[in-house]
């Protein structure tokens, strides 16, 4: 038998639909309950917390789900299998950066549950949590705009700066995925030929490695940024046509104007 599970506290958040969570989830707050307030202590110390919570407005009876979200074309998949809020225990689990600490109150950005939802447990993140290079299906949004806001949060993780070689390097690495498929692949390598911080946003986004595999090759240098991407079947490299044109990045849809595109 497993005991009562005490609600701990609240989201507020500025979304109260499950179906209006955008992906990656919203800026939002957790207001702790002050008999667990004394819980908080040093919580500050950390960048990134795990929020467990209850979906509340998930349906139980429910094993197997499509993930119609992010991908309308996307296989049914088990619930076990995925971060779906529909499930037979509705725990929601969901990897927030903390912004900062107001009394009992928590300011978190990337939290998916939506307003009202109890919080059940809060757990710090570690280092040690983190699997750089993990073996996972691939779920991504059909929307463009989508993939690259995607890239993006994922390029911020390694980085932790938006700043305009970031986006430059998420901009390439879409590229990359629609000509070559997926970035993890244990079969794809990259070259840099940039800055550090273009080396450090392709390195986030692929999860390349210096070694076992060898994927991941970095040499830094002055001018245009440039990427090589490599399978054993085709090979690609991307050369931006201005070395400052970072933040154009999400102003046009034409690749062509931003990058000489190589595809052999």
């Amino acid at each position: 038998m497993i005991p009562r599970i005490r609600t701990i506290g609240t989201v507020h958040s500025p979304v109260s639909e499950p179906k209006e969570m955008p992906h990656g989830g919203v800026e939002a707050t957790v207001e702790i309950e002050p008999a667990y307030t004394d819980g908080l202590l040093r919580i500050q110390e950390h960048s990134h917390l795990w929020i467990l919570s209850w979906f509340h407005r998930g349906n139980r009876e429910i094993l197997q789900v499509q993930p119609t979200k992010i991908d309308p074309d996307a296989p049914p998949y088990g619930v076990f299998g995925l971060r779906a809020y529909k499930r037979p225990n509705p725990i929601g689990l969901s990897l927030v950066e903390l912004l900062r600490v107001e009394g009992n109150v928590l300011h978190v950005r990337g939290l998916d549950a939506i307003d009202g939802t109890p919080v059940i447990d809060i757990k710090a993140y570690f280092e040690r949590d983190c699997v750089f290079s993990p073996r996972a299906p691939v779920l991504r949004p059909t929307s463009r705009a989508g993939r690259f806001n995607d890239l993006v949060r994922l390029a911020l993780q390694q980085h932790q700066e938006e700043c305009p070689d970031l986006l430059q390097g998420a901009r390439m690495a879409l590229i990359a995925e629609e000509n070559l498929g997926k970035l993890t692949a244990p079969d794809l390598r990259v070259t840099v030929l940039g800055s550090r911080c273009l080396g450090d946003t392709v390195q986030g986004v692929t999860r390349a490695r210096l070694a076992n595999p060898p994927r991941f090759t970095y040499e830094e240098r002055p001018g245009p940024a440039v990427t090589e991407w490599e399978t054993p079947t085709a090979r690609l490299v991307l050369t931006a046509r201005n070395e400052n044109a970072g933040w154009r990045m999400t102003d046009t849809d034409d690749d062509d104007a931003l990058f000489d595109i190589a595809v052999r």
